[in-house]
């Protein structure tokens, strides 16, 4: 019985400590990106689930003088149902094939700012981790560079 109790505090404590996402949202942590367009960073989203997805992004931190707000871009990504599609990570544009979001604003200028950014995809229904995969690689090189270190956190679960 004891066990058990340590479990349920210890998950009370975890809920408390990291919050909950809301239902239908999973948010992406992404720890590097960097605006020199000779290491651009390329995320294959697959959406496995019924609904379509729109994805808003929030920049939190960057090495330039420009402080991020930390607030969620006005612009969105939008990902259909079953689908896969590629986000590109180049400059100061985040891009898919049909929608842009310019992060210039946050991130100031330069050719070499690192920052970090959280992508919260939200949906109209449930929405998890595991029916939100993404692979990302970095640079122009062949074969380019696994990125690694981006976590997704759906309210319940934290999934690397």
């Amino acid at each position: 019985m004891k066990t058990i109790t340590t479990i349920f505090l210890a998950l009370i404590a975890a809920v408390i400590f990291f919050g909950a996402a809301d239902a239908g949202t999973a948010i992406y942590y992404m720890p590097f990106f960097t605006t020199d367009t000779a290491n651009p960073t390329y995320c294959w989203i697959a959406n496995k689930s019924t609904n379509t997805v729109a994805a808003t992004v929030k920049i939190m931190t960057s090495s330039s003088t420009t402080t991020p707000s930390q607030s969620p871009l006005s612009q969105y990504l939008i990902l259909s149902a079953k689908q896969s599609v590629m986000v590109t990570f180049n400059g100061t544009t985040i891009s898919t094939n049909t929608s842009s979001i310019d992060i210039s604003s946050e991130i100031g200028s330069g050719t070499s700012t690192v920052y970090s950014a959280d992508m919260t995809f939200s949906s109209a229904g449930t929405l998890s981790c595991t029916q939100l995969g993404m692979s990302c690689y970095q640079g122009t090189s062949t074969p380019k560079r696994n990125l690694v270190g981006y976590t997704c956190f759906d309210g319940t679960y934290f999934a690397y």
